[in-house]
C-alpha cells in the first residue's frame, strides 16, 4: 500500500511540478550530463565516451550524475553530481543533451526533469535477444490499456533523439523494433576502443572503477598457458550454473591444473558467489560491479552463452566456446532471440562441463574458427569509424555547433 502511495505522489508531483518547470527553465546549450546504468555505475559506453569528450572538449560542461555514493568518491578529479540534491535538481532542469546507454537512468523522477533534454542512447551491446518495445513480455503488457496509461506517465517508451548502432544490419533488425528512434548514427562502441586503440588506453584513465591489480595478477600467474574468462549472461529466473549444479568447481579447478589454465569468472553481482572467491587455486572471480574491458586484452579465450560481450571479444579475434546449457529454456522462459543462435556463435556450442573442457583442449590445439569469427565480426561492427571521435562530433554538430 505504501508502495503505490508514492507511486501516485511520484506521478502527479511529477506532473504537476517538475515537467512545467523543465519546459520553463532555460536549458544551458553545452550543458552535457552522462547516466550509467542500475544507480549511476561507472562503466560502459558512457564511461569511455564521458573520459574522451571531457578531455577533448574541455569548453564544455560535462558532469556524470550517480546516485551511488562510492561511484561519486571514485570520480572526485571529475566533474560529478550526486542524485538527488539540489544541485542536481537544477543541473538536470538545465541540461541541454543526456548521454545514456541504457534504460535505467529514467529512475526516480530523472526523467520528468530531463523531459525537454536531447537524449542520446548509446545502448550497451549488439545482442541475440529482443528488447523493449520488442520484448513479448512488453508487447502483452502494452496492448492493455491500464498499462499503456501507466507508461506513459513513467515516459515510457522513452523517444531517443539519437541513437547508437554499431551498423546499419543490427539498426534494422534489432534496434529500430526496440526503441522509439528520431535519428541514428553508426560507429564502433566507445567502450571497444579499449581493444583496437592501444593509445586510447594510454591516454585516459581507463583504470577508475576497473582493477588494475587484477590484472596484473593474471598477467604474472606462474605455469600458466591459457587465461580463460567465463561471463555468463544474467537469467531473468535469478539461476547459475552454479546453483542448476552445472558446473562442478572443483573438477574444473583440477582440469585447470593439470591442463595449464587460468580461469577468470565474472558473473553478474550477486553475493552468494563470494564464497567460492578463494577456494581454488586455478580458478579467480572479478568484481562483478568493475569494468572488465581494461583487461580483455590479457584473456585467450572467452566462454559465453548469451551475452553481447562476446560480439565485442570478436575484435580480439582470439577464440570464444558457448556453454549455452539451457539454450532452450532459456529462449521458453527468459528472452526469445531475434536471430538464430546456431547462426552468430562462430565457435563450439556445448551444454556439459565434459564437452566444455573437451573443447578446451581443441582449443589450446587448433583454432578452426577464426574464418567464421572473422565474418560476423565484419557483419557486427563498423570498423571504418573511430567511435568516440566521431560519435562526439556528430552530438556536437546537430546541437552545439561549437
Amino acid at each position: 500500500m505504501l508502495k503505490k502511495f508514492r507511486t501516485l505522489f511520484t506521478l502527479i508531483f511529477g506532473w504537476l511540478f517538475i515537467v512545467p518547470l523543465a519546459y520553463l527553465i532555460p536549458k544551458k546549450k553545452d550543458k552535457i550530463i552522462f547516466i550509467g546504468r542500475d544507480d549511476g555505475l561507472f562503466l560502459d559506453n558512457v564511461k569511455y565516451l564521458y573520459l574522451f569528450m571531457t578531455k577533448n572538449y574541455q569548453n564544455l560542461d560535462i558532469s556524470f550524475l550517480t546516485e551511488n555514493k562510492a561511484v561519486f568518491s571514485l570520480l572526485s578529479d571529475h566533474n560529478r553530481i550526486f542524485f538527488p540534491s539540489l544541485k542536481a535538481f537544477w543541473d538536470l532542469w538545465r541540461t541541454n543533451i543526456l548521454i545514456v546507454d541504457n534504460g535505467m537512468w529514467i529512475n526516480n523522477s530523472k526523467i520528468y526533469f530531463l523531459w525537454k533534454s536531447k537524449k542520446v542512447q548509446l545502448w550497451h551491446g549488439i545482442g541475440l535477444k529482443r528488447i523493449h518495445l520488442d520484448d513479448p513480455d512488453w508487447i502483452k503488457l502494452y496492448q492493455k490499456l491500464r498499462y499503456r496509461i501507466y507508461f506513459k506517465l513513467i515516459g515510457l517508451p522513452t523517444r531517443y533523439q539519437l541513437f547508437l548502432s554499431t551498423n546499419s544490419f543490427f539498426y534494422e533488425y534489432f534496434f529500430k523494433k526496440a526503441f522509439l528512434i528520431d535519428d541514428k548514427i553508426f560507429a564502433n562502441y566507445p567502450r571497444n576502443e579499449v581493444i583496437i586503440n592501444d593509445d586510447f588506453s594510454k591516454n585516459y584513465d581507463v583504470f577508475l572503477n576497473s582493477d588494475l591489480e587484477f590484472k596484473q595478477k593474471i598477467e604474472s600467474a606462474k605455469d600458466i598457458k591459457t587465461r580463460i574468462l567465463y561471463m555468463p549472461t544474467f537469467r531473468d529466473s535469478g539461476v547459475d550454473v552454479l546453483s542448476e549444479k552445472i558446473l562442478d568447481l572443483n573438477k574444473l579447478n583440477q582440469f585447470a591444473q593439470k591442463n595449464k589454465i587460468l580461469f577468470i569468472l565474472k558473473f553478474h553481482p550477486d553475493p552468494r558467489f563470494k564464497k567460492y572467491s578463494d577456494q581454488f587455486e586455478n580458478i579467480l572471480w572479478f568484481d562483478s560491479s568493475k569494468d572488465i574491458y581494461p583487461l580483455i586484452g590479457v584473456f585467450d579465450l572467452l566462454i559465453s552463452d548469451y551475452s553481447s560481450f562476446y560480439f565485442d571479444f570478436l575484435l580480439t579475434e582470439k577464440p570464444i566456446i558457448f556453454f549455452a546449457y539451457d539454450l532452450e529454456k532459456y529462449q521458453k522462459q527468459d528472452r526469445p532471440f531475434v536471430f538464430k543462435y546456431e547462426e552468430m556463435t562462430p565457435g563450439p556450442i556445448v551444454k556439459t562441463q565434459i564437452e566444455l573442457q573437451k573443447e578446451i583442449l581443441n582449443m589450446q590445439n587448433q583454432d578452426v574458427w577464426k574464418e567464421e569469427r572473422t565474418k560476423l565480426r565484419k557483419k557486427s561492427f563498423n570498423e571504418n569509424l573511430n567511435g568516440n571521435k566521431y560519435i562526439a562530433e556528430e552530438i556536437i554538430k546537430r546541437w552545439l555547433n561549437v
